[in-house]
C-alpha cells in the first residue's frame, strides 16, 4: 500500500512538472535554450509636413493590442511639441500640438514589438447592433441581390459567408453582374475592402476595414495595408480581402481600426506625409523573458524568478542545481554503494569546486584535510572535550586556509585564494569524522570514505556546473517536481547495491554451483 502511495505521488508530481513546462514552452514561448534567440521588430513612423507659423495639431493612431504581437516599448520624438495619448474613443491616438511652428516639421513615433503566440489572433469588442446599409439604385441593386443570394446558399455562418463572397468577387472569370459590382471598388485594395464592408452590411453582418503593416526587415517608406475584419460570435476576426482566409498573417502588425482616418492634422500648409520603416533585431531568449516579465499580466510571469532582483536571481541560479547534486549522492550511495563522509557534504564541496575549478579544488581539499587530520590526532592526545576539540579544529582549518592563500599568492597560484570559499565548518566536521572513523574502523575505511567523498563531489560538480542545467532549473523550476518524484521512487529501492554484487560475487558463484 505504501508503495502504491509513493507511485501515485511520484506520478502526480511528474505530470504537474511536465504540464507547467509544456504551458511555458508552447503557450508562453519560453526559450528552451540559453542560446535561443528571438526577433524583435522596431517600427518607426515618420510624419512630415510644412507649417506657416500657425497653431498645429497632429493626430496619429498607434497600436493598442495588436493580434499576434506584444508591445515592449515605444518612443515619441517631437522636440518642442506638446504631447498626449487619447484612449477615450476606444483606440489609442497620439496627439502633438505646437503654437507657432514654421517651415518643415518632422515627427517620429517608434514602437518595439515581438511576435507572441500567446496573444490571440482575434480582437474582443462590441459590434454595431445595426450595420449601416447602403441603398443602391438599379442595376446595382439587382446585381448585389443576386450575388448575396448565391453566397448565402453556399455558406453556413458569418466567416464562411465572407469567404464565399470574396471567392466570387475575386473569381478570374466573373459573371457580368459581379463585374458590375466590382466597378464600385475603383480597382484598388482600399476600395475593395470598402465594397466588402458594404455588401456584408446588406446581409446584416458587422464588418470594418483595418490597416496594418506587413513587416519586412529593412522596410523603408512603406504604407499601411488594408484588411477586412468581420464580427463573428463575440469577437472581431481578420479576413484576407484577397483570399477569404480567416485570421491575420504572422507578419501583419495591426495598426488602425475603425471608420476614421489613421492620421489627420490641423493648421498645416501641406498635406501630411506619413511613412513607415521597420527593422528586425535579435535578442537573447532570456533577456526577452526578463523584459516580458515586466509587462505581461500573467501568473507565470508575475510569479517567475525573472521578477526578482538580479542579486536574488543569481542566488537561485546556484541553489536550484543543488538538488541535482543531492541526486548524484543518492545514486552513488544507494544504488552503487560508494561510501562518503555524511550525506550532503560532497554537494557542499562541489559548490566550492565551482570557484576553484575541479583540479585545484581537489588539491586544496586534500591538503587542508590532510594537515587538519594530522593536527586532530595531536589534539586527541590532549584529551579535550568534544565541543572544544571541534572549535579547535575549526580554528586550525581557518589558519590552514589562510596559509594556503598567502602561499598561493606568493607563488603566483591565484586559485589558492579561492580556498577561503570552502565551507569551513564542513571541513572541520569532515576532519573530525575522518579521525573518528580512522580510530574505530581503521585507516582503510577512513581513506575509502575520503576518496568516495572526493569522487562524489567531483561527479556532483560535473553535473551542477552544466550551463544548460542551470538555465533549465532557473527558467523552469518545475523540473524540481520531477526530480522530487525520482527521489521518492529511489527512496523505496531495497535491492542490492552494485558494490554488493561485486562484494558477494564469490558467494553467488558458490550458490550457482550448488544449483
Amino acid at each position: 500500500m505504501k508503495n502504491l502511495q509513493v507511485y501515485i505521488l511520484a506520478g502526480l508530481l511528474t505530470l504537474a512538472g511536465i504540464a507547467i513546462i509544456a504551458i511555458k514552452v508552447i503557450a508562453l514561448d519560453f526559450p528552451m535554450s540559453p542560446a535561443e534567440e528571438r526577433n524583435l521588430w522596431t517600427v518607426e513612423t515618420r510624419i512630415g509636413f510644412q507649417s506657416a507659423g500657425i497653431p498645429i495639431k497632429i493626430s496619429l493612431d498607434i497600436p493598442r493590442h495588436p493580434p499576434n504581437y506584444v508591445i515592449f516599448d515605444e518612443d515619441f520624438i517631437a522636440p518642442g511639441y506638446g504631447f498626449s495619448i487619447d484612449e477615450s474613443r476606444g483606440y489609442r491616438e497620439a496627439q502633438w500640438a505646437k503654437r507657432t511652428p514654421f517651415g518643415e516639421q518632422i515627427l517620429y513615433y517608434r514602437v518595439v514589438v515581438q511576435k507572441d503566440k500567446s496573444v490571440s489572433r482575434t480582437r474582443k469588442g462590441e459590434a454595431d447592433p445595426v450595420p449601416a446599409q447602403t441603398i443602391y439604385v438599379e442595376p446595382f441593386a439587382s446585381a448585389i441581390k443576386d450575388l448575396l443570394t448565391s453566397v448565402e446558399e453556399k455558406s453556413a455562418d458569418t466567416l464562411s459567408f465572407t469567404k464565399e463572397l470574396i471567392n466570387q468577387l475575386t473569381d478570374s472569370s466573373p459573371e457580368p453582374h459581379i463585374s458590375l459590382i466590382l466597378s464600385k471598388a475603383d480597382n484598388n485594395p482600399v476600395g475593395m475592402v470598402h465594397l466588402l464592408v458594404e455588401l456584408l452590411a446588406g446581409e446584416g453582418i458587422s464588418a470594418q476595414m483595418v490597416q496594418g503593416l506587413i513587416l519586412k526587415d529593412g522596410m523603408i517608406d512603406a504604407g499601411l495595408t488594408p484588411w477586412l475584419e468581420v464580427y463573428a460570435g463575440d469577437q472581431w476576426s481578420g479576413v484576407n480581402p484577397k483570399t477569404g482566409a480567416a485570421g491575420y498573417p504572422d507578419d501583419f502588425l495591426l495598426w488602425h481600426s475603425g471608420s476614421h482616418e489613421p492620421w489627420h492634422g490641423e493648421g498645416m500648409e501641406s498635406t501630411l506625409e506619413v511613412s513607415f520603416s521597420a527593422r528586425k533585431n535579435i535578442i537573447g531568449g532570456l533577456d526577452l523573458m526578463e523584459k516580458r516579465a515586466q509587462i505581461r499580466a500573467s501568473i507565470f510571469y508575475d510569479f517567475s524568478l525573472l521578477s526578482l532582483p538580479l542579486q536574488t536571481q543569481n542566488i537561485y541560479r546556484l541553489l536550484f542545481v543543488v538538488p541535482f547534486g543531492a541526486l548524484i549522492v543518492v545514486l552513488v550511495r544507494n544504488i552503487i554503494g560508494i561510501k562518503t563522509f555524511g550525506t550532503f557534504m560532497p554537494v557542499l564541496i562541489a559548490l566550492a569546486f565551482r570557484e576553484t575549478r575541479l583540479f585545484w579544488g581537489i588539491i586544496l581539499f586534500v591538503i587542508t584535510v590532510g594537515i587538519g587530520l594530522s593536527l586532530r590526532f595531536y589534539l586527541e592526545r590532549l584529551k579535550l572535550l568534544l565541543v572544544p576539540r571541534l572549535a579547535s579544529v575549526l580554528v586550525i582549518v581557518i589558519l590552514i586556509m589562510a596559509f594556503l592563500s598567502v602561499a598561493g599568492h606568493h607563488f603566483g597560484i591565484e586559485r589558492g585564494l579561492s580556498v577561503a570559499l570552502f565551507p569551513m565548518v564542513i571541513l572541520a566536521m569532515t576532519i573530525e569524522r575522518m579521525s573518528v572513523v580512522w580510530e574505530e574502523n581503521g585507516s582503510i575505511e577512513a581513506l575509502q570514505q575520503g576518496i568516495g567523498s572526493i569522487l562524489v563531489a567531483s561527479l556532483a560538480y560535473a553535473v551542477m556546473n552544466q550551463a544548460w542545467l542551470q538555465y533549465w532549473t532557473f527558467v523552469f523550476p518545475e523540473i524540481l517536481l520531477i526530480l522530487l518524484a525520482i527521489l521518492l521512487l529511489l527512496g523505496r529501492y531495497t535491492g542490492y547495491r552494485l558494490s554488493e554484487y561485486y562484494r558477494f560475487r564469490s558467494f553467488t558463484r558458490e550458490m550457482d554451483r550448488k544449483e
